[in-house]
């Protein structure tokens, strides 16, 4: 279908209007559906009623205000004329193709008030190709929580893609899980919804094969958190776009690419989250989660005056992921003797350090 985009009559000089981000509609990819209230009151804020799309998950992304101001001059006397234009913004997924209806919605501010049009979308499907897939690939065990792991989107390629759409739930479940880019600046990303934010993920470009097919794979690393315990449902990844199938001829009769419109979708996954244990938890326990860890500490000298301060630097080891690590009170139980030492009040953040070997990452403390 073509741009959505419906005026409703206006109470007074207010007017209220959807309008949606695509083109084209498909099932199971999100897009973005605005309502532009115009006319109103620079205060307060007019209220809108949330989009009621029956089968459709609808996720609020916010409001933008705009005010703009025009000045007139007519036989030498000049006025201003102030346009307040209010731009509510929604992530809209249609599980599956077909028609959907979004009912009328009204933009209401004190006695002002201005209703859109009732309208409906039809969510299209695309057929599948072996020239583009997408898959998630998410830790082989349980995770715990709190911790952080390594995920990675991966999309195959053997045509150069165009006008790509991409979904992946697992980013939008902020209940459950925490999504960010890997650390480090990156000079090309690609954006990802995530909830009511956005994350922009790097990416790395490298021939491989898959099921004796050779690609181009795009790599999206992420850094995962889990929020809360249970077992996490994810529903498949998604991705539509136009592949190049060759060249045509245009009007003049000069070469033009010719493309296709094509879908790539991954399977469901389960992502299992365990909640740390409880029972002989140390009362020190400062956000350590993995199979092994290696701690060293060392003292800038072993001979000192009562008085003096002394620097300690403690190392921490392991083949987990310590960004979120952070270090116990130094007095705590099994720690310094609070009778003989006296420690800062803040612990030090700590500096994530590689140190090459066998994987193992290394924070130090000081």
């Amino acid at each position: 279908m073509g741009l959505l985009a419906w005026a409703g009559r206006p109470a007074r000089a207010q007017t209220a209007k959807l309008s949606a981000d695509a083109r084209e509609i498909f099932a199971g990819l999100p897009f973005v559906l605005s309502v532009e209230a115009e006319d109103f009151d620079p205060e307060p804020t007019p209220t809108v009623a949330r989009p009621e799309i029956p089968g459709c998950t609808v996720t609020e992304l916010g409001m933008t205000p705009n005010v703009s101001s025009m000045v007139f001059s007519i036989n030498g006397h000049q006025s201003e004329r102030r346009t307040v234009t209010y731009v509510y913004r929604y992530r809209v997924v249609a599980p599956a193709p077909g028609e959907y209806k979004v009912k009328a919605l009204a933009v209401t501010q004190g006695s002002k008030r201005a209703t859109t049009q009732a309208v409906t979308f039809n969510a299209q499907s695309a057929p599948s190709s072996q020239d583009m897939r997408i898959g998630l690939v998410l830790p082989t065990r349980p995770v715990w929580l709190g911790e952080t792991v390594d995920v990675w989107l991966d999309w195959y390629l053997r045509r150069d893609p165009s006008q790509q759409s991409i979904s992946v739930p697992l980013f939008d479940a902020t209940d459950w899980v925490e999504i960010r880019p890997p650390k480090g600046e990156h000079q090309q990303t690609l954006p990802f919804s995530a909830g009511a934010s956005q994350i922009n993920l790097p990416y790395t470009r490298e021939p491989t094969t898959l099921d004796g097919i050779d690609y181009t794979r795009f790599r999206f690393p992420a850094r995962l958190t889990p929020r809360k315990a249970g077992t996490l449902a994810i529903p498949p990844a998604k991705v539509v776009a136009r592949l190049k199938m060759g060249l045509g001829r245009d009007g003049f009769g000069f070469p033009v690419p010719q493309t296709s419109l094509f879908t790539g979708e991954d399977e469901a996954r389960t992502l299992e989250i365990r909640a740390l244990p409880l029972k002989d938890r140390p009362p020190s326990f400062a956000n350590a989660v993995g199979a092994a860890f290696a701690i060293e500490a060392r003292a800038d000298r072993t001979v000192v005056r009562v008085g003096d301060p002394i620097e300690i630097d403690v190392r921490i080891r392991s083949s987990a992921n310590l960004d979120g690590l952070i270090l116990p009170a130094l007095d705590a139980p099994g720690g310094l003797p609070a009778d003989k030492f006296s420690v800062p009040e803040q612990a030090p953040t700590g500096e994530l350090i590689s140190d090459g070997e066998n994987g193992l990452k290394e924070k130090s403390f000081r």
